[in-house]
């Protein structure tokens, strides 16, 4: 090569790498999706970008930043800025989409390290964290923001269960052990777990299992049961705590989001629980596969509890005055708090919460449902102590809304953040019976499934139904009697073809009652039979409890029963519920349509088949109903035809 072509080449070569440098193609600000315009600046490992979904005529303008000494104090407890930015907009106002701000690390975010976008709150001094997603090669995170400022990326340490250092109780719950051996719940038991748990016996009853669960953060949460308990304690209450929906019925709440057998908990606070073995058989083998007990945390029970701490003094330390007013307060002016999802939204619903107590057909509203609570749980406090309370609580929401605005707050926002990301099995309670029980059960099902059938007639009808193949039926024509295995009498059965019963107005209560299901006994021929279908009846009567008027006074020597509790269990046509009836005829009665005429001209005929087992209680008549052999004369009475 001569060498002024090498001296216009070097030239030409050195213009143009000038020219690459100056231009820097890939440095240049990209375009994304509807042309919107996406600036990016870098730090030390990172870099940042924001961009306007959909408004193509706005660009965003992003800037390193340094954290001034008042940001710096403010960092939550156990958290690392990785990054802070500046974001602003040009070329119009910020629109009321919003706009879409990104932080990318050079290197992958530590696995145990927990992400969050959180801008300044100069006003107040605090960092606010906004719902944030982060990437799947862990690297990227993004937040959509309804505004723009300073905007930082924090990482803190969560261990695997989702705890912030200094946010967990100093120890957890301890049960009777060991658990029954017919019960095999399953949780997380982990002392840094949101949800402390703990499985075990009722000393007093070996048909109970007891869990016991402890909020592990400093902030309330929704307590949600799948059955009943046969009994319960709060520390809160001291007693059964009353549930949110009862509560929000009781204060006549124009709005109620809950339901029964919800309860709300206090930071830090425990409930125990006792369940009857029944009622938990029941619940795993109807194939629900829902939760026992169910732990749900929010932004609704963050502020309510916030409220309830700071109304604490005013209350004389009394919990349940601050927990109610607190809590119905939330429900009369918050349920926006409900549905928020990030701690922008959550401050926003609190300020319109705050705004809605301060008028006073609110705290009017709020003090009449505060007092009756109260008072139809305390009976014995006067209402005039009760409404000094609850008046000053609420005439001081309006200030305890700033505690809002506090670092604390944003601790507990953070670990919220945190907390949501993890599975719900860390926040539920699971019953599972033991393999021993399970074999039983299937035993019990085999057993069962061997059944005999009883062919019988009386009068114009022919019936049929199935029973143990361990049980005996004898008699004919339409009198027959059962007994089990052990020639016990459990059942009877009477075919009737009238029916007619007067006798002086005796009614008792009825303790307990439970439906076995409707069915038909027979189609009706011709016209249709609405008495045709009918359900298996189950109910306990106490005969001591029996009255009548004093023109028709009881025998001295009572009903004539061999004990004075009875269970009663037969066919029904009633479809309601009863409430009392006549214990000295108890018969389940179902009438069948024969379709041939009697001699009175009717084509109806009444069965009778039903049981009665008595009992020297209330409280063992309840627990043989829940038995295995209860449960079969159920399915026995359910199983007649009649033709």
């Amino acid at each position: 090569m001569k060498k002024w072509q090498l001296i216009v080449a070097l030239v030409v070569t050195a213009i143009v790498v000038s020219a690459v440098i100056v231009w820097q193609p890939w440095a240049s600000t990209p375009t994304v999706a509807n042309d919107q315009v996406q600036e990016s600046t870098t730090g030390t490992g990172w870099s940042a970008t924001a961009s306007f979904p959909g408004e193509a005529s706005l660009k965003a303008r992003v800037q390193q930043a340094q954290p001034d000494e008042k940001q710096s104090a403010a960092f939550p407890a156990a958290t690392r800025l990785r990054a802070l930015a500046e974001f602003s907009v040009e070329g119009g106002p910020f629109p009321a989409s919003g706009a879409k701000v990104s932080f990318t690390l050079n290197e992958p975010l530590a696995g145990e390290r927990v992400p969050v976008i959180a801008h300044w709150d100069a006003g107040n001094s605090i960092w606010q964290p906004v719902q944030t997603t982060l990437s799947g090669d862990r690297r990227t995170v993004t937040a959509a923001v309804a505004h723009f400022s300073q905007y930082g990326f924090f990482d803190y340490l969560f261990n695997a269960l989702g705890q912030v250092t200094g946010n967990a109780a100093a120890s957890g719950v301890t049960c009777d052990r060991p658990i029954p051996n017919w019960a095999d719940p399953q949780y997380f038991d982990d002392i840094n777990s949101p949800v402390l748990w703990c499985g075990g016996k009722d000393a007093k009853n070996a048909d109970i299992l007891v869990a016991k669960l402890k909020m592990n953060r400093d902030t309330a949460a929704k307590v949600t049961l799948a059955i009943d308990p046969a009994w319960a304690w709060s520390d809160l209450w001291k007693a059964f705590p009353t549930d949110l929906a009862t509560m929000a019925a009781a204060a006549e709440l124009p709005s109620n989001p809950f339901s029964k057998r919800q309860y709300l908990i206090q930071p830090f606070g425990e409930m125990d629980l006792g369940f009857s073995r029944s009622d938990l058989e029941a619940l795993y083998y109807g194939g629900t596969n829902k939760p026992l007990i169910r732990v749900e945390t929010g932004w609704f029970y963050s502020a309510a509890a916030i409220m309830w701490d700071m109304a604490g003094d005013m209350s004389g330390r009394d919990s349940p005055i601050g927990a109610v007013s607190s809590t119905l307060a939330m429900i009369e002016c918050g349920q926006a708090l409900l549905s928020a999802s990030s701690a922008d939204g959550a401050v926003d619903a609190f300020g319109n919460a705050m705004t809605c107590l301060g008028t006073q057909q609110s705290k009017d509203a709020l003090n009449r449902g505060v007092r009756t609570v109260l008072a139809d749980r305390y009976p014995h406090l006067t209402s005039g102590w009760i409404t000094v309370h609850s008046k000053t609580i609420l005439s001081k929401f309006g200030l305890i809304g700033l505690g809002m605005k506090t670092a604390d707050f944003s601790l507990k926002a953070f670990s919220a953040v945190g907390d949501a990301s993890l599975p719900d099995n860390v926040r539920q309670f699971q019953y599972e019976p033991s393999l021993d029980a399970i074999k039983q059960v299937a035993a019990k099902k085999k057993t069962s499934a061997t059944e005999n059938k009883f062919s019988g007639s009386a009068v114009d009808i022919a019936y049929t139904f199935a029973y143990p193949s361990s049980w005996s039926v004898s008699g004919s024509n339409g009198q027959l009697t059962v007994k089990n295995a052990a020639g016990t009498q459990v059942a009877s059965l009477v075919a009737l073809p009238v029916w007619g019963a007067e006798g002086p107005p005796v009614s008792a209560p009825v303790a307990a009652e439970a439906n076995y299901g409707n069915f038909m006994l027979q189609q009706p021929r011709s016209t249709p039979c609405a008495s045709c279908t009918t359900h298996v009846r189950s109910i306990i009567v106490d005969s001591r409890k029996a009255t009548a008027p004093p023109e028709f006074s009881l025998p001295p020597t009572g009903l004539g029963w061999p004990q004075p509790v009875v269970v009663s269990t037969g066919l029904s046509g009633a479809q309601a519920p009863a409430v009392t009836v006549d214990p000295r005829i108890l018969d389940g009665v179902a009438v069948v349509e024969s379709g041939v005429n009697g001699s009175n001209g009717d084509s109806k005929r009444v069965i009778i088949f039903d049981s009665r087992v008595y009992f020297p209680t209330v409280a063992k008549a309840k627990t043989w109903m829940t038995s295995e052999e209860h449960r079969a004369i159920e399915k026995m009475i359910a199983s007649i035809r009649v033709s």
